[in-house]
């Protein structure tokens, strides 16, 4: 999306699309598709990522419905210590080809599960030559996954800012879900 006014009209018409397709499309996918064709139609080389990340819930049991669009994969982790698994399947690009590839994604969530979305403000992170990397990413959110949904996504984001020296070359946006007990 970039910086500047014009990532901030991008955002804007973003925002406003998926609000309006989040009530009327039946899946994630369906909503990026809307996205996607509000900026090719926009007749300008806008283009952005996004996540469409649907939950819903029947009695006591929740569920959620990811579709990716370029950007990074929601994550899942689990208490137990495993590795982040990313939900789903990279997508298209929004506003760069006209029939793009996105998929759904639904997994059940249960107890000890935490679900992350985040920027590439935060993987892309420099320090001089180094970046802060997915490796990074990985090891801070296994760390702080013991803090519940709140603990991790601070956790993640002191990282990734200390890893900068506290100035960030690009937006962080860190989201972490998890079900209360």
């Amino acid at each position: 999306m970039g910086k500047g006014i014009d990532a901030a009209v991008v955002a804007a018409m973003a925002r406003h699309t998926l609000r309006t397709a989040a009530v009327r499309a039946k899946t994630p996918s369906e909503a990026l598709r809307r996205l996607n064709r509000v900026l090719i139609d926009d007749d300008t080389e806008r283009y952005c990522t996004a996540n469409f990340v649907r939950l819903r819930r029947d009695g006591d049991d929740w569920s959620l419905t990811a579709s990716s669009a370029g950007h990074p994969l929601p994550l899942c982790v689990t208490a137990g210590g495993d590795p982040p698994v990313g939900i789903g399947e990279p997508g298209s690009m929004l506003g760069v080809v006209e029939e793009p590839s996105f998929t759904d994604t639904t997994i059940e969530l249960g107890q000890g599960q935490t679900i992350v979305l985040y920027t590439v403000g935060v993987p892309e992170g420099r320090s001089g030559r180094d970046d802060y990397g997915e490796w990074r990413l990985e090891e801070s959110i296994l760390r702080h996954r013991v803090g519940g949904a709140a603990g991790l996504a601070a956790g993640l984001l002191r990282d990734a800012l200390a890893f900068q020296a506290g100035r960030p070359r690009d937006d962080i946006a860190i989201i972490a879900l998890s079900l209360l007990p």
